[in-house]
């Protein structure tokens, strides 16, 4: 009996954790999430003044709302880190609008383009005056989504993770006491319980990606010989994530890869990890020029089929570097490209990098080291 009595304490004790636990998950998250959307209104403040000082000095070279000036406009909202999701320009010559993804920042009221408003968006939007050479008065008006929904993912996991624990915890005191009770105070007749089922663990969809830097050295340097002996070209992409993928966003992520970079190939043997956020691409045949086209698809198709997870251009950092003509091994290859992708990193406003080599330069400079 004092065994028990101790057992029923002890689940009482475990109980009143779980509660306090579940009460801190749920209130550290809300507090996350709160901190979240004033920084991302913060964020998306400055920037904000900085398309609009980049408008109006865009101004000062071309032409206002010539398709070069709309360019400009348009680019900075694609390469834009912070929720900024649509502009607006009002002035005497018209009105413009510009989108980061259609539908994402702007309402229609007949042929007249509104910024979206209520809930996720900001009731009042974002304003300013900006002075433009030729034109009396611009009213500059922007948008923004004020939740990121990656990070509230991110903090429900963190929660239901802190509550699974609680939860776990709960039922190894449930069972331990079950145990307790039949030792001290077995049941009349058939004393015996049935016995008690372990719980099957929930396991995620395995990445399709788990070879090693090893692997990828030998592969390319195999590829490279193969495509010099036939005199052909061989691209190398090397893609960066700002986050890391889900299951489910690889499992989309690889399907549209596939389509793009596979040419009736295996795609498995042609992709390789690159560290946690990021994959290697290689692309036997492919001219550099084909791959920066490419590239180019791939990633305007990417934010329009995962809008979520690749809301903007600069989520989806590529590099490219190709064999053009030389002989060159993987670690070369690899240099190039890495170093294209650092230059992204140094200038989001551009997203896609081409490492483009001179041969005849290439080869003077191994015959300098021979």
């Amino acid at each position: 009996m004092a065994a028990l009595g101790k057992g029923s304490v002890f689940s009482s004790i475990i109980a009143a954790i779980c509660i306090l636990v579940y009460i801190s998950a749920v209130a550290f998250g809300a507090v996350r999430i709160i901190l979240n959307i004033g920084e991302r209104q913060n964020m998306a403040d400055a920037e904000f003044k900085a398309i609009a000082d980049r408008a109006t000095v865009a101004a000062l070279s071309e032409v206002y709302m010539s398709d070069a000036y709309r360019q400009i406009i348009q680019n900075s909202l694609y390469t834009s880190r912070t929720p900024i999701l649509a502009v607006i320009f009002n002035s005497p010559s018209g009105s413009y609008h510009f989108e980061t993804i259609e539908g994402s920042g702007l309402v229609w009221s007949g042929n007249t383009p509104r910024l979206r408003s209520g809930a996720g968006y900001p009731s009042i939007p974002l304003e300013q005056s900006i002075r433009i050479e030729g034109q009396r008065a611009v009213n500059f008006t922007g948008t923004y989504s004020y939740i990121d929904y990656n990070f509230f993912i991110l903090v429900l996991r963190d929660t239901l993770l802190a509550i699974l624990i609680a939860l776990a915890a709960a039922f190894i005191t449930l069972t331990v006491e079950l145990i307790l009770k039949k030792r001290f105070h077995p049941l009349p007749g058939n004393t015996e319980y049935p016995p008690i089922q372990p719980l099957q663990p929930l396991h995620e969809a395995p990445a399709r990606q788990k070879k090693p830097i090893s692997s990828l050295n030998e592969k390319l340097d195999k590829e490279l010989s193969l495509c010099m002996e036939g005199g052909e070209d061989l691209t190398l992409f090397a893609m960066e994530f700002d986050h890391t993928l889900s299951s489910n966003e690889y499992s989309e992520f690889y399907e549209e890869l596939d389509s793009y970079f596979s040419y009736g190939l295996s795609v498995d043997e042609y992709v390789f990890k690159r560290g946690e956020k990021g994959i290697y691409i290689i692309s036997p045949g492919m001219k550099l020029e084909s791959g920066l086209s490419r590239a180019e698809e791939f990633q305007n198709r990417i934010i329009e089929k995962m809008p979520i997870s690749f809301y903007n251009h600069s989520q989806l950092l590529i590099g490219i570097s190709s064999r053009r003509a030389r002989t060159i091994d993987s670690k070369r290859l690899l240099f190039e490209v890495n170093a294209a992708l650092e230059k992204v990193r140094l200038d989001l406003a551009l997203p896609i990098v081409a490492f483009k080599s001179d041969p005849d330069k290439y080869r003077n400079f191994v015959r300098s080291k021979v």
